[in-house]
């Protein structure tokens, strides 16, 4: 079969090319990144303004009517009492979530011990609503912080506090993840120390579940800890690297795109121009595209950062923006002491142990920005814009086109053929415009079109061919 190709275009007028494209982001991957919750824009191109990433079912939270909180959009069922224990250590906080059972903490629900855990931090992150402070989210007022949020949407007792999971930091393995509940903001916390638990039950193993927009991902932790920071056998400990829930990861986990300026090389078995500064890397987790180069972009400020990533052009692509905060921390492997380091063995290239921006806005504090620390993990946002920190972009990939392709105009500021010379004319004021992904053709469906020159290429016959 033939096909003529025109691929990742966006419908921008009455009459268009047919088109194959990825919507949301995370798409074409394993599993879909959901939204962050920030509905307010406050730059061109930032999180609020491009809302990226699955919507949010409504209701999010139900109320289970059994003492349990089922989350609509990951599948996750959380215990609706979250202060049903007070605050303890963590080898403590462990063993309360994992002998929880129907009769405590107000359950009615059948559920035995065992059948809780304490969550990893992909799962207790998934909580977090960066844009709680945004609008009338509380009785029809800004909620003063996420617990209170929490609170509205059918949890009960959530402190404006310190909250487990049951994955160790790594990198100070004597700290465990935690999240703050007051504003989101996620570290390490020390495990002797003493801090609130919210235990979890359901959620995806191994497989994902398409029943639920956005299933969570393993957080790569494999191994166990004491509280000393030494490892430890995990049988029975109810530790992340025990129980290790989630998605799993795919195989290869990145893929790699040899590009040169005008875009991928047409031999892919090795660089047409030695150059890294020029290849993608997709993440075949999330389905999102990466540069390869980690540091290509430098250190800028936030606003700079977002003015830079927009106006990228590269491998021949545009469509670039800086990562919302849920997208840059996918990229995290929660199992490595420095996370920047490891990436550099997975198909990337200078990534820097920094600090990197993200365009989610703190909504708190409007003159901060969510940033993620690529040494230890540290997630915040409590970062002035001004300050100079890295920038990585990030695109929406595209679904792969066919091998067996005649033509292919990916109408990125041109008409020119990708594969072949066909290359097109536009006609009557036919023009470009912002594609899903990247630049499209956008014709006012009267009487623009793109002229292309006939091939022998296209005398079909009466043999099969399409066009996408």
């Amino acid at each position: 079969m033939k096909r003529v190709i025109l691929i990742c275009m966006f419908i921008l007028a009455m009459l268009i090319f047919s088109f194959n494209f990825v919507e949301a982001s995370g798409s074409g991957g394993a599993i879909s990144l959901p939204k962050t919750g920030q509905g307010i824009s406050y730059a061109t191109g930032d999180d609020g303004d491009l809302k990226t990433g699955v919507n949010w079912p409504g209701p999010r939270f139900e109320d289970m009517g059994n003492g349990t909180t089922k989350d609509n959009l990951t599948g996750l069922i959380w215990l609706k009492n979250a202060n049903c224990f007070g605050t303890q250590a963590w080898a403590v906080a462990l063993n309360s979530a994992n002998t929880l059972a129907n009769g405590q903490c107000g359950l009615t629900d059948n559920s035995q011990a065992g059948d809780w855990r304490l969550p990893n931090i992909n799962e207790l992150k998934s909580l977090v609503n960066i844009g709680y402070k945004e609008g009338g989210m509380c009785d029809g007022y800004p909620c003063d912080y996420l617990a209170m949020w929490l609170n509205y949407n059918n949890f009960n007792n959530m402190q404006n506090n310190y909250y487990w999971s049951s994955t160790t930091y790594t990198a100070t393995p004597i700290t465990a993840w935690i999240i703050n509940m007051q504003n989101g903001n996620a570290g390490g916390y020390v495990k002797t120390a003493q801090t609130y638990v919210l235990p979890v039950r359901g959620g995806q193993s191994g497989i994902a579940d398409p029943i639920y927009p956005a299933n969570i991902p393993k957080t790569g932790q494999e191994t166990c800890y004491g509280e000393d920071g030494n490892t430890i056998t995990c049988d029975a400990t109810g530790q992340d690297g025990h129980i290790q829930k989630g998605v799993s990861w795919p195989s290869p986990r990145f893929s790699i795109t040899y590009c040169n300026n005008s875009g991928p090389c047409s031999n892919q078995g090795s660089d047409c121009d030695a150059n890294p500064n020029n290849d993608i890397v997709k993440d075949n987790l999330t389905g999102l595209t990466w540069l390869r180069d980690g540091s290509l972009g430098g250190q800028l400020s936030w606003a700079n950062a977002l003015s830079y990533a927009n106006s990228l052009t590269l491998c021949g692509m545009s469509g670039w923006r800086l990562p919302n905060v849920n997208e840059r921390v996918s990229l995290m492997n929660f199992g490595q002491t420095d996370m920047a380091a490891w990436l550099n063995t997975q198909q990337f290239v200078n990534v820097p142990s920094s600090y990197f921006w993200t365009s989610s806005t703190n909504a708190a504090n409007t003159a901060n920005a969510w940033y993620t620390a690529m040494a230890g993990g540290a997630i915040s946002g409590l970062q002035d814009k001004t300050t100079l920190y890295y920038v990585w972009p990030v695109k929406t990939s595209c679904i792969p086109p066919p091998s067996n392709m005649v033509s292919w105009w990916r109408a990125e500021d041109n008409a020119s053929d990708s594969v072949g010379t066909n290359h097109g004319t536009l006609i009557n004021g036919a023009t470009y415009a912002t594609g899903k992904v990247g630049k499209a053709f956008s014709l006012d469906g009267v009487d623009d079109y793109v002229k292309v020159p006939d091939s022998i290429l296209w005398d079909f016959e009466t043999n099969d061919f399409t066009i996408d």
